[in-house]
């Protein structure tokens, strides 16, 4: 999924749309945290709806551990080249 975040595309991937994915099918989320209902997600992980999910962008974290989730690390952000010293 890649999105922008207008009001218009906030909660784009709701529980409607997850359940209309197949229960073999990855969500895959490199866009913007606020386009996925992360609740709906969550519950679609719980009850098997679909097959799991690969997220490198999160509402808050830390994220609840799920099986079938699977999460990027960010190290280089943390990087001293990466942080501006004022």
């Amino acid at each position: 999924m890649a999105a922008k975040v207008p009001p218009e595309t906030r909660g784009l991937v709701s529980a409607d749309m997850l359940r209309a994915m197949r229960p073999d099918a990855y969500f895959i989320n490199t866009a913007r945290a606020a386009i996925v209902d992360y609740d709906a997600l969550i519950d679609s992980l719980k009850t098997g709806a679909i097959a799991g999910a690969a997220l490198d962008v999160y509402p808050a974290e830390p994220l609840s551990d799920l099986e079938g989730m699977a999460r990027t690390l960010r190290p280089s952000s943390a990087a001293s080249s990466c942080i501006r010293m004022s």
